[in-house]
């Protein structure tokens, strides 16, 4: 908390406390919200990797492009769902063409069941039907599914950091002379920056 950070009596003082999976579906393809991303069936990899129960044939839209929307993929086929991996790119998990991973990514994917809808971008999600665009021609088709689970960009975890930063008195009168925060409470980024 705030005040046990004050409490510790260090000069300087840096805030680590990471960032969350944005459930908007802002990221690289779209900057605003995916309508209907306020849905209760709207999830994030967060929501995935804390055990969230999610049903059903699931949407997995990947705009972040790195390795997380394969892993979200196939995490979900192994708890029984029916998956689709929709991905604004010409190609599964680009990013990892750099790390030699793309290539065993998406043959996994595909050994394992999931379907792999590529060049194409979410727009909307209503409860039962996604409504995604294909990324050259702009046409617009629907797909059923139950869930979707949007893996696009993340916002920082920054609430202790600003409720520090709002009273910089408290701060002196605690002896802090430095307070800044890092990694992705700043800047959210892939883990290898």
């Amino acid at each position: 908390t705030a005040e046990q950070v004050q409490e510790f009596g260090f000069e300087h003082v840096c805030i680590a406390t990471g960032s969350r999976w944005r459930r908007s579906g802002i990221g690289r393809s779209s900057y605003t919200p995916i309508a209907g991303h306020d849905h209760a069936r709207v999830f994030t990899p967060d929501d995935v990797m804390d055990g969230m129960a999610i049903e059903g044939r699931v949407i997995v839209y990947d705009d972040d492009h790195f390795y997380m929307g394969g892993v979200i993929a196939e995490a979900l086929r192994a708890r029984g769902n029916d998956v689709v991996l929709v991905t604004s790119s010409d190609n599964v998990s680009p990013m990892c063409h750099a790390t030699l991973d793309q290539g065993r990514i998406q043959a996994r994917l595909i050994e394992i069941g999931v379907e792999l809808v590529t060049a194409h971008v979410l727009s909307a999600f209503d409860g039962s039907q996604a409504t995604v665009a294909c990324g050259y021609s702009g046409r617009e088709r629907q797909a059923t599914c139950d869930s979707i689970v949007v893996v696009t960009s993340r916002d920082p975890v920054e609430a202790l950091y600003t409720e520090l930063a709002a009273e910089p008195d408290r701060l002196q009168a605690a002896g802090i002379a430095t307070l800044k925060r890092i990694g992705d409470c700043e800047a959210p980024n892939i883990i290898a920056s």
